[in-house]
């Protein structure tokens, strides 16, 4: 990579010339000459002083816009011809935790088991961070309950799942045919962040019948779905999670799913990739083998 390049954006973390000299072993003053040929080559100021400290301008932000993404890039290719070198393609996936608990295990294990050059590193977090690792070319493709707005990411459907309200085995509403809002507003909620996608659809839900989230009783909040599970057995409050992640609670009887009054909250499942992708032929394999695994899960489950 350009080491000016390097320069900067090591610079726009640190913020500080002395610390970004010993970090990239250069002297000061040669740090301070990459910052101003790119100044130069790009015809604007990166950084300006904001009282004692260093701060990146717009301009500079768009710089390390896309200083990121080719870094990401040479990565990509230097893994890549790594990867060619001894027949295997290597790819970086993300999903988040709530998707990742369903099928995805047993989808990727045997897709790896079929095809051996192929390996799958899996990046976990939210939706907003995996979509940025991927406009950095950091991940290759997703699989999320996300729709990408833009025309640089192309969507394959792999399923269609619902939210669904979950409660302990021992919890009145165990033993409700439905419930209504009103009486899921005097509840204690086990819930997701704000920013997942889980969180973001129950919102948007809401707003669509004319109520909202602040009217709720939100005491928990985690981003680790096995503890909103285990919180949730344990009878500290109710919750809402996509059905694909309780089915194995349900099945044991360890979580009862109860139907909410007049409320269905579908949930689309994706296969993120760029338009520009090398590979695309993947993601029909994948959806191929997906639907085969569950129909299998479904045959069985009817047996």
């Amino acid at each position: 990579m350009d080491q000016k390049l390097q320069t900067l954006l090591t610079l726009a973390t640190q913020l500080n010339y002395t610390k970004t000299a010993e970090e990239l072993n250069l002297t000061q003053p040669a740090v301070t000459h990459h910052i101003k040929q790119l100044e130069w080559e790009y015809n604007i100021k990166i950084f300006v002083k904001d009282g004692k400290r260093l701060a990146i301008t717009p301009d500079g932000e768009l710089l390390l816009k896309y200083a990121n993404k080719v870094a990401g890039l040479e990565n990509a290719l230097m893994k890549e011809l790594a990867d060619k070198k001894r027949y295997r393609k290597r790819f970086n996936v993300g999903i988040t935790s709530t998707i990742g608990e369903y099928l995805l295990p047993m989808l990727f294990s045997q897709y790896c088991r079929q095809h051996k050059s192929t390996v799958l590193n899996i990046y976990t977090s939210d939706v907003s961070h995996i979509m940025a690792k991927m406009n950095h070319y950091e991940i290759d493709w997703a699989v999320l309950a996300h729709t990408p707005s833009t025309e640089d990411y192309v969507s394959l459907l792999l399923d269609t799942d619902e939210l669904c309200l979950a409660v302990s085995a021992e919890h009145p509403f165990a033993r409700r045919e439905s419930v209504s809002l009103e009486e899921l507003k005097k509840e204690p909620f086990i819930l997701p962040y704000s920013n997942s996608s889980v969180r973001i659809l129950w919102e948007q839900a809401l707003i669509r019948l004319g109520e909202h989230i602040e009217d709720f009783n939100i005491n928990i909040e985690s981003d680790n779905l096995a503890t909103i599970k285990n919180f949730t057995e344990a009878n500290l409050g109710v919750t809402i999670m996509s059905y694909s992640s309780c089915m194995k609670e349900e099945a044991d009887k360890r979580l009862v799913v109860v139907p909410i009054d007049n409320v269905e909250i579908p949930r689309k499942i994706n296969i993120i990739y760029r338009a520009n992708f090398a590979y695309p032929h993947i993601f029909t394999e994948l959806k191929n083998l997906y639907t085969s695994i569950k129909n299998n899960m479904n045959k069985g489950a009817v047996k």
